[in-house]
């Protein structure tokens, strides 16, 4: 009798293993699930710009560090970046076409006015 305990208290041991187990996966796949449907058309807007940018510092101008929109269902993409102090240190509104992008010239200011936002991040937080 005592050895049937021993075995009843070592599968239910395993049982509440086995639960934590399958917790984590399921936990990893909601946290997939985060973030928004713009990500990598933001992610690679931003890489262009550093590619394209001669006087572009890498290390500031991210999505942590810039007030981001989306418009035209992620056609146009703007980002004005800052530094610690809150100064803007560069910016640009990039045009989307079949995974290329293309900067856009002229008044970029009228454009980020006259935007109809799908999207839009602070500092890497989606804001309404």
């Amino acid at each position: 009798m005592e050895s049937a305990k021993v075995i009843l208290s070592t599968i239910r041991i395993k049982g509440d293993r086995m639960k934590k187990l399958l917790v984590l996966p399921v936990f990893a796949i909601v946290l997939m699930g985060c973030g928004s449907e713009y990500d990598d058309t933001i992610d690679g807007a931003i890489t262009y710009y550093h590619e394209e940018g001669a006087y572009v510092d890498d290390d500031i101008e991210t999505k942590d560090n810039a007030e981001i929109l989306v418009w035209d269902d992620g056609r146009y993409i703007s980002a004005v970046f800052f530094d610690e102090e809150g100064n803007e240190t560069g910016d640009f509104v990039m045009e989307q076409v079949r995974g290329n992008f293309t900067e856009q010239r002229g008044d970029v200011d009228r454009m980020r006015e006259n935007a109809d936002a799908d999207y839009k991040e602070r500092f890497g937080e989606e804001i309404d």
